[in-house]
């Protein structure tokens, strides 16, 4: 199993490799504690894949009630992606089946994409610039006017801001979906980011456009800035990956425009089948 966390971690990202740990782990300790004969992968059955889905589904979240289906499905995925990758690989310490099938894995939900209404998002972007902190203001407005991600959002370097023939734009860097793509800059945001560097501290050695004390500022003061405007606005709950709305423009990658995903937009009225 160590060995496979070795191979992965060259071509998936940090975050995933430790999920595919921790399922690994899990599933190993599972099979130690009930099943002592078993002493390699070599000898795993059937019946152990069978027992771990229970055990997901039984075991409790750490929010309480029972594992998202969407995680349960994500842990067996795991296991499945291990036990495939030792056929491929040939290896000699493998079962002598495929343990875990489609049928297996719990249906996964296709939500309709989570962003703010017409309604919503002005009043969540009205409230933000009432806040005395500029990295709220600065974040909510981009989160509002761009869609990316926190994470996304938390690369951004000093340079990131570009001109284009007369327009400004923002480049967003390789992130989670693996590329890089350019967002056209609303001359309010603009502005926002204009002032944010001109009051950053000279002589950092991080080129991150978000430092705090010279530090990457952490993703949560994101997520504490999107509760405190919503909750002002009377929205509820958001999420920085909700906190987007209509006013979000189109987005250009290193080939065509990109919106919405096309089959999450053939489901709204009107929308193809």
């Amino acid at each position: 199993m160590q060995h496979n966390l070795q191979q992965i971690a060259g071509t998936l990202r940090p975050g995933t490799v430790k999920n595919a740990e921790l399922t690994l782990r899990e599933f190993a300790l599972l099979v130690a504690s009930e099943d002592a004969a078993v002493s390699c992968v070599a000898e795993l059955k059937r019946r152990h894949v069978e027992r771990y889905r229970q055990w997901l589904l039984e075991r409790p979240a750490a929010r309480g009630g029972p594992l998202h289906r969407h995680t349960v499905r994500d842990r067996l995925g795991k296991l499945r992606g291990f036990l495939r990758r030792l056929d491929e690989w040939d290896a000699a310490d493998r079962p002598p089946r495929q343990l875990v099938f489609d049928s297996d894995l719990p249906i996964a939900d296709e939500p309709l994409p989570r962003f703010l209404d017409d309604a919503a998002a002005p009043k969540l972007l009205a409230t933000a610039r009432q806040d005395p902190d500029p990295f709220a203001r600065l974040a909510i407005e981009i989160l509002a006017r761009t869609g990316m991600r926190r994470s996304e959002m938390l690369g951004l370097t000093v340079d990131a801001v570009v001109q284009i023939g007369s327009a400004y734009w923002l480049r967003v860097p390789v992130g989670k979906m693996h590329t890089d793509r350019y967002v056209p800059l609303h001359p309010q945001l603009k502005t926002l980011l204009d002032d944010w560097l001109l009051h950053r501290s000279e002589g950092l050695r991080s080129d991150l456009l978000f430092t705090d004390h010279g530090r990457p500022v952490n993703a949560s003061r994101i997520e504490a800035a999107v509760r405190k405007a919503a909750e002002r606005a009377g929205l509820g709950r958001v999420t920085p990956l909700s906190a987007y709305g209509p006013v979000s423009p189109v987005v250009y990658g290193r080939t065509s425009p990109v919106v919405r995903p096309l089959r999450s937009l053939a489901r709204w009225p009107g929308g193809g089948s």
